[in-house]
């Protein structure tokens, strides 16, 4: 699995998202791989733009094979903008938040 560790980033665009995955696709050898996505501490903030993509470009798809997400118990806003993410946009690989890296890693290693 690639783990994606977030500190703050206020506004994430469409340009630094495609940048994050051109670094992705490189690191997992243009292979379909887990992605563990720590959002712990972090600020996080996506365009509308950033959002779409990340949910309905194909290219990335052939890199996502699952995401999970470890988001904080009292950080219900970011909780919302991946639940947002899921159902809105209608992701095409499977994503699960958690609360803890352990179950968020036992989750994932069944797309190993």
């Amino acid at each position: 699995y690639i783990l994606i560790k977030y500190n703050n980033y206020p506004n994430i665009d469409i340009e630094e998202v495609k940048r994050r995955d051109q670094a992705i696709f490189e690191l997992c050898d243009y292979q379909s791989t887990p992605l563990l996505i720590d959002t712990r501490g972090s600020l996080i903030e996506y365009s509308t733009e950033a959002r779409e993509y990340m949910a309905n470009a194909a290219e990335i798809y052939r890199y996502r094979k699952a995401e999970a997400f470890i988001i904080t118990k009292n950080n219900v806003g970011l909780k919302m903008l991946v639940n947002s993410y899921v159902k809105l946009n209608e992701t095409k690989c499977p994503v699960k938040i958690f609360d803890n890296e352990k179950d968020a890693l036992d989750w994932l290693h069944n797309f190993l």
